[in-house]
């Protein structure tokens, strides 16, 4: 796991608290040579700026996901994982 600061446009708020948010990461092997990640983004705190932030990181890091995803499974990268 990491802190994780926000983009400049959460910068105000995000990046100036302490404790920071976290970011953990678990890798777990599954059958057929298959991993599942599962990530977890804590640290959130409550208003209205906050509940945007939180709300962006989540299409943030699906996409993130999405692109590993599909960096992994092709063809040219097949063997180097």
């Amino acid at each position: 796991g990491f802190n994780w600061k926000g983009p400049r446009e959460f910068h105000d708020f995000m990046n100036k608290i302490q404790p920071l948010t976290q970011v953990t990461i678990f890798f777990n092997h599954l059958e057929n040579d298959k991993t599942e990640i599962i990530l977890i983004h804590s640290g959130w705190k409550n208003s209205e700026q906050w509940q945007k932030a939180f709300e962006w990181y989540q299409l943030a890091w699906d996409e993130s996901l999405k692109q590993l995803h599909k960096v992994i499974n092709t063809s040219e990268n097949k063997n180097f994982w």
